[in-house]
């Protein structure tokens, strides 16, 4: 009676019936891949190779040594991948790129795995080949899914000597594929799972910088690469220390568990200040052990620029009420003194009398030019310019500064280093104004026996008027506010002058800044361009 399945009783009749194959010839089995045509099919069914070969590896463990050559092919039935023992890789004289069908292999499992849609088993003469008879051959279907997240169908096949045969071989590999298909279904997840995160990452605004529990730098966007200055890939895999201006934060929070949120910081990026809100929070897992650092940060320079405008537009608001004001009760009086002064340049004959008496009329037109520009603080009136020589306009200024630099004893120097003489287009009392209160300052802090040093030097677009003293400097933090009203370094300063300074020249499309070593003294320049 035969016991054969009914699937390897038809499989037989039509290698007899319909294809003509004769039992006793050794199958000439066709190869239908090329090899770059393998590479690809290697490629599609990548992930499906590397789990079936974790899995199969600990599949012969259970097998206790037994010889056996492990096959897989796709939905064809077309080989990509054989390991296993080279015995009887060499006996069978399979390659990948070969095929499994019926028709040139006669009744096998491969075939009738993929046609019947289930774990098959052809055990010694199940094989319609007699050259098959001393083998077992089992194979289970999978269904996976490719890189590209296609669907992919393809079987996995246990070949071993019909000796080394067992029942047992079906269920062991049938359990491995499904184990397989769920490790790959998980791989899928967890991948996708990971390019959602990457794509969340990588198009938020906040820079985002994740640590492993050693500190160690795993992800870092675009963004806080924007914000630090920094490339990634130089990042990545290094300890956070590499980013100076943060790492004490990841730090404190891998040491101590320690959370910062809202912690608000201040970096230079070459000429640049950067600030920025921090939120950093260690990483725990369901068992509560610290795996990692997870660090936001959010870019709000623009918006405290925008404070501090705000901040210094209400200062010149108040200035500007106190200034009105202020300007008023002072031209009162000094409208009838500098009348009864014309007066009396009528009445004296004595020239010297006549000198002072005009020296004293021009100090109170400067005093009048001062009450306006004081008004300028808030409300800038636009210059009214003329063409003037910037050395004269030096020197007069430095020749009326200089009887209070002698009672000082402080000596003022003028360095002519303009190539040649440059007429440029400005309101000399403002510019005057400017280099009055900059001398002053000067003086202010260079002890006596001291020198100043004004200079003019030219470059084809502007020139550069520099007023250094040799007094003991200011710091960093105090150049940065040094042009802010209110703000002085003189223990009685208003903190007017300099901010009336800045307003002028900005009005004349110029610019001030100054530089300074605490300790050696500080260089203020005044640049102004010849076209404005």
């Amino acid at each position: 009676m035969n016991t054969e399945p009914l699937y390897i009783i038809n499989s037989k009749y039509n290698c007899k019936n319909k294809y003509n194959l004769d039992p006793a010839d050794i199958p000439r089995l066709t190869e239908v891949l090329q090899e770059q045509e393998i590479t690809n099919e290697r490629r599609k069914y990548q992930e499906i190779i590397n789990v079936t070969k974790h899995f199969m590896s600990k599949l012969l463990l259970y097998m206790e040594g037994v010889p056996s050559l492990f096959i897989i092919t796709n939905d064809s039935g077309v080989i990509i991948e054989i390991f296993g023992d080279n015995d009887l890789k060499n006996i069978f004289g399979v390659i990948p790129g070969i095929m499994f069908d019926e028709e040139t292999s006669g009744t096998n499992s491969v075939s009738l795995c993929l046609k019947h849609k289930h774990p098959i088993q052809t055990i010694g003469t199940q094989h319609y080949h007699h050259c098959f008879h001393d083998f077992s051959c089992t194979s289970c279907l999978f269904q996976s899914i490719d890189h590209k997240y296609n669907p992919v169908v393809g079987t996995v096949t246990l070949m071993t000597k019909i000796g080394d045969s067992s029942a047992f071989h079906l269920g062991l590999l049938s359990s491995a594929i499904d184990s397989i298909e769920r490790e790959i279904t998980v791989n899928v997840q967890n991948r996708r799972l990971q390019e959602l995160n990457q794509i969340m990452i990588n198009t938020t605004c906040n820079g985002i910088i994740i640590t492993d529990q050693d500190g160690i730098i795993t992800s870092f966007n675009e963004s806080a690469e924007k914000m630090f200055d920094i490339n990634q890939l130089l990042c990545v895999g290094k300890s956070i220390c590499v980013i100076e201006e943060i790492s004490h934060y990841f730090i404190n929070a891998l040491e101590k568990n320690q959370e910062i949120i809202n912690a608000e910081i201040c970096y230079q990026i070459g000429k640049e200040k950067k600030y920025i809100i921090i939120d950093v929070l260690p990483i725990f897992d369901q068992k509560k052990d610290l795996i990692g650092c997870y660090g936001q940060f959010r870019d709000i320079t623009e918006r405290y620029i925008m404070e501090q405008q705000i901040i210094e537009n209400e200062k010149l608001s108040t200035i500007g009420r106190l200034s009105a004001g202020l300007a008023h009760e002072i031209r009162n009086p000094l409208t009838p003194i500098m009348g009864f002064i014309h007066l009396l340049e009528k009445h004296y004959q004595d020239e010297t009398a006549k000198d002072y008496l005009t020296i004293i009329s021009d100090e109170l037109e400067r005093v009048n030019q001062l009450v306006s520009n004081f008004v300028l603080t808030s409300r800038p009136d636009a210059p009214s310019k003329k063409k003037m020589n910037v050395i004269d306009l030096l020197e007069r200024t430095v020749i009326f500064m200089k009887s209070e630099a002698t009672l000082k004893n402080i000596q003022i120097v003028v360095d002519d280093m303009l190539i040649e003489k440059v007429e440029l287009s400005i309101d000399a009392n403002q510019i005057k104004q400017v280099l009055i209160n900059l001398i002053q300052n000067a003086m202010d802090v260079t002890p006596s026996g001291g020198k100043i040093n004004v200079t003019a030097l030219n470059d084809s677009e502007g020139i550069f008027i520099k007023v250094i003293d040799n007094g003991g400097g200011i710091t960093k933090e105090e150049s940065e506010q040094l042009f802010s009203p209110f703000f002085s370094t003189k223990e009685n300063g208003v903190g007017l002058g300099l901010s009336v300074c800045e307003r002028i020249v900005k009005n004349h499309q110029g610019k001030i800044f100054v530089e300074s070593q605490l300790g050696e003294g500080s260089t203020f320049t005044v640049y102004l361009p010849l076209i404005n």
